[in-house]
């Protein structure tokens, strides 16, 4: 199954980045990101700084909330 290959290769994935790359170094990378009022959408803008993929879900409404504003 593709999501079975997915999940197999993210993991490996993710092993060789924490071996590579340290929690200390992570962390003083994030206190160096602009967050203020002042940056329009500094979530959306960081994610295209690196190689960040995403499996999501993306639907216009909730059977339980309606409609997703």
């Amino acid at each position: 199954m593709i999501l079975d290959k997915i999940v197999a290769d993210t993991k490996r994935r993710v092993a060789e980045e924490k071996a590579a790359y340290s929690l200390e170094q992570l962390q003083r990378e994030v206190a160096q990101i602009d967050i203020s009022k002042e940056v329009a959408f500094p979530f959306e803008q960081n994610l295209t700084l690196g190689d960040i993929n995403f499996i999501c879900e993306v639907k216009k409404a909730s059977p339980s909330k309606g409609i997703i504003a």
